[in-house]
């Protein structure tokens, strides 16, 4: 009797590992799936930035014309005139 009811602890013991272990290989899926996504997300994110910097470095100014307000005052404008006109 000892023996039957110890092998039915240790049946039921295993059966509760085996459910666990499919629960733990779905969440596994679940998280490679997740990330896999995310992974391709942030590199279509950034997949164009080298050529958005490329282009952004050939708009800047490399000497600004003096008459352009760096400081985004326009009195500035109108000081660096008077200096370039007299």
């Amino acid at each position: 009797m000892l023996l039957l009811e110890l092998e039915e602890r240790h049946q039921a013991a295993m059966t509760r590992v085996r459910d666990y272990m499919v629960e733990q290989e779905k969440d596994v899926v679940h998280w490679q799936r997740n990330f896999s996504q995310l992974a391709a997300l942030a590199n279509g994110a950034i997949e164009d930035v080298p050529k958005m910097l490329r282009e952004a470095d050939a708009v800047m100014f490399r000497d600004p014309p003096r008459d352009v307000p760096l400081g985004g005052r326009g009195e500035d404008v109108i000081i660096n005139r008077i200096l370039t006109t007299t």
